[in-house]
């Protein structure tokens, strides 16, 4: 019963954020300069520090957007927690912030792991609510990690892409309009 009741306060939790992220793309983001890789660095150390798997790769310049801070550290949580996941547990997950190389005007930042990887229909699916790729049947969560981390993108006018092959892993990239 303890457990169950988790993973429901764990769904609520989830779908209050899904609902809150819609609510503010009417303008009611709490923007502010952030600068990209720092943020990053911040989310892994706060979060994954003791995982030991996370390597952030930085364009060695500062890199800033206009964004809502929490919103955009849980873009990255999301993205970082599902490529652990879905991971072997020895392979290491690498996190790059660049500028998009035809694209100076956005920041780009990928997500990648050597995991179990996606079918083409799975990697179709991925950003749906409550869809989750599955096949090891020990990956935990509700299915709403990636879609949450598309409305962030979403009210932050940026795009999201997903590249994956089955056994070989996934790469999720944000690129996120540049602050000037």
């Amino acid at each position: 019963i303890h457990a169950r009741a988790g993973q429901l306060n764990a769904l609520l939790s989830d779908l209050l954020d899904l609902a809150r992220i819609e609510a503010r793309s009417s303008g009611m983001l709490e923007r502010e300069r952030v600068e990209v890789a720092t943020l990053v660095r911040e989310t892994v150390a706060g979060e994954f520090a003791e995982a030991g798997r996370v390597r952030v790769i930085d364009a060695g310049v500062p890199l800033h957007v206009l964004a809502d801070r929490a919103q955009l550290a849980q873009a990255v949580r999301n993205l970082i927690e599902n490529a652990l996941k879905y991971s072997d547990g020895k392979d290491e997950v690498t996190v790059t912030v660049e500028p998009l190389p035809l694209e100076q005007e956005k920041v780009s930042v990928r997500v990648e792991d050597r995991g179990i990887g996606m079918t083409k229909e799975e990697a179709g699916m991925a950003f749906d609510n409550f869809y989750r790729a599955n096949r090891q049947g020990n990956a935990t969560g509700n299915g709403l990690g990636l879609a949450i981390v598309r409305e962030i993108v979403a009210v932050h006018q940026g795009q999201i892409t997903l590249a994956s092959e089955v056994g070989k892993g996934t790469v999720v990239t944000l690129s996120l309009p540049a602050a000037t």
